[in-house]
């Protein structure tokens, strides 16, 4: 059996996100016709979820109480619950698993593809960011958010000349030109699970030094790139990290495709409660993003997108927000997302 896998809680915006994304599952990838994978949803907000999309048998609840997100996160780092997740989800539904970050977006249709590779045993990983060599040169040469380039910076400079040694006395040694992914999406099945106590030991170790915000990531690609070689899952997924505005970008386009009856025969999304969310979403950016001019915004919904289009217009965003040339710089051109930057900056001259 094949999984995808959502871990929603805390803030609404999460379980936003993940209805944005299992949308696109459904719109994009074809989910009514792979009837070898379901949906786990492990959330705070199961109330939520279903009176947005009502019952369905394909999508499975999994509570995350208080008591569950202490556990996972001891020690105080946030995201050692994805990794907690994939040991709990493998160990109830075994099979091959997707776990998925709620700011994604399914773009193509090769779900039979992509669970192919994961179940002949190839480790899964959203999109490579560039060694780690190259990372501390980029720190280096400009000049960012200082509580992030110090996070990173300090850990770089950290490991050039230092080893780790965990609490069962393995010692750690990071080369600098390993390879760091974004584990926006992780693909894996029963084979990968011994190494996951080797990541969360790993995790353990450097946060005690160095709270170092993308942490998860760091230990998968390491103990990982050791023992597989990573692929890349970013032609099936799209991982919008680097802006939230693209997210109500996403729900104008499934707000169109509601309203020209797309979903009709969706049973997931037939009784779409398109409308509490655009509420929501209006008022959430109006009030959380300074200097931007909503009334902008709000003209996207009446622009015609193919879904195609969702992901460069989205990109065009950024210009408000980013310093596009930095963060091409840390998105290899060979990637997804890397040729869709290099197209714009070249059609903006930015």
């Amino acid at each position: 059996m094949n999984y995808i896998a959502y871990l929603a809680y805390g803030r609404r915006e999460f379980a936003q996100e993940a209805i944005y994304s299992i949308l696109s599952l459904y719109y994009a990838a074809g989910f009514e016709f792979h009837k070898d994978i379901s949906i786990i949803i492990y959330t705070d907000q199961i109330d939520f979820f279903t009176r947005v999309f009502g019952e369905n048998d394909r999508i499975i609840y999994q509570e995350f109480t208080e008591t569950l997100r202490e556990s996972w996160m001891e020690g105080g780092y946030v995201h050692r619950a994805k990794i907690k997740l994939l040991q709990d989800c493998m160990e109830k539904y075994p099979g091959n698993l997707l776990l998925v970050d709620t700011d994604t977006i399914f773009i193509n249709d090769n779900l039979g593809e992509l669970f192919s590779r994961i179940n002949q045993s190839q480790f899964h990983l959203y999109a490579s960011e560039n060694t780690l060599e190259q990372r501390m040169r980029i720190h280096q040469d400009m000049v960012m958010d200082p509580n992030e380039q110090n996070a990173e910076l300090s850990l770089l400079k950290y490991i050039k000349d230092n080893s780790f040694m965990t609490k069962s006395a393995n010692e750690i040694k990071v080369p600098l030109s390993m390879e760091m992914w974004n584990s926006g999406v992780v693909g894996l099945n029963e084979p990968h699970l011994f190494l996951l106590d080797e990541v969360l030991e790993m995790i353990d170790t450097i946060y005690e030094k160095f709270h170092y915000r993308v942490l998860e990531q760091f230990a998968l690609s390491f103990v990982y790139g050791q023992q597989y070689r990573i692929c890349s899952t970013d032609c099936t997924v799209h991982h919008y990290w680097y802006s939230k505005i693209t997210r109500y970008i996403i729900l104008s386009f499934f707000k169109s495709v509601q309203e020209k009856g797309q979903f009709k025969d969706s049973p997931l999304c037939k009784d779409f409660n398109i409308a509490e969310l655009f509420e929501f979403e209006q008022k959430h950016f109006s009030q959380d993003i300074e200097n931007y001019k909503m009334e902008e915004l709000y003209q996207i919904e009446c622009v015609e997108l193919d879904y195609e289009q969702i992901i460069p217009y989205a990109a065009t965003i950024l210009k408000y927000f980013w310093d596009m040339n930095y963060l091409k710089m840390f998105i290899p051109e060979n990637s997804y997302f890397g040729e869709i930057l290099k197209r714009i900056l070249n059609e903006n001259a930015i």
